[in-house]
């Protein structure tokens, strides 16, 4: 019967790790892109985003954002976790591309 613990801890502990691990990844994304679109507006106020999803297979990351000291209409942006780079124009080719509207 002891012979049985060790595998089980080991697969949940590889179960913890695994979750977690995608947890802090998603995490550090949304700060990147925080960061990306604070650079891109040259602002060091603090930018919220109000919703957000992943595109082209992870690459990307579409959605809106907004100024966390303003209450101002939330805006559009794409964000490239390949370049680190925000794009806030929702007219713009890049954005139309990858986020499809």
């Amino acid at each position: 019967m002891h012979n049985l613990y060790i595998p089980v801890v080991l697969i949940l502990f590889s179960i913890v790790a695994l979750f977690g691990y995608e947890y802090s990844a998603d995490s550090r994304v949304n700060t990147d892109a925080q960061q990306a679109i604070s650079a891109a507006l040259g602002t060091s106020s603090e930018v919220a985003l109000v919703e957000s999803h992943e595109v082209n297979s992870g690459y990307g990351l579409c959605g809106s954002y907004r100024l966390a000291t303003a209450e101002d209409e939330a805006a559009p942006f794409f964000y490239s976790k390949v370049d680190d780079d925000a794009e806030l124009d929702a007219e713009s080719r890049r954005y139309r591309m990858n986020c499809g509207e």
